[in-house]
């Protein structure tokens, strides 16, 4: 696979999984309110957190790759890819911050409030 498309993929892994597991988590709630277990939301917090986390050492890979001496040149500005695994970085650990808590609530309250 080439370098930009790995690290468009680590840009926009992070925010697609909040945002299925968001909604993941919406759906099972009606679900919640009649179960006794909260173990199906918890299982979609573990898989996105785990996702986004690898997406986020993906992106720290492709970073450092980019950032060997023979991959950009001595002077100027770094490399667009470099600022592209930045993003990616970035992305993924707000997302997994945030994925980290929308998962509290969940913890805290009852399935049915």
């Amino acid at each position: 696979m080439k370098r930009e498309t790995i690290l468009w993929i680590s840009v926009l892994t992070g925010p697609i999984v909040w945002f299925s597991s968001l909604e993941a988590n919406f759906a099972l709630s009606p679900v919640l309110c009649g179960m006794q277990s909260k173990a199906p939301v918890y299982w979609v917090s573990i898989a996105s957190l785990a996702i986004t986390a690898l997406s986020g050492m993906l992106a720290w890979r492709q970073w450092r790759e980019v950032g060997r001496p023979n991959a950009t040149p001595r002077f100027g500005p770094p490399s667009p890819l470099r600022w592209l695994a930045i993003a990616g970085m970035s992305l993924s650990c707000f997302s997994f911050l945030v994925i980290l808590a929308q998962t509290v609530p969940i913890a805290i309250l009852a399935g049915c409030e």
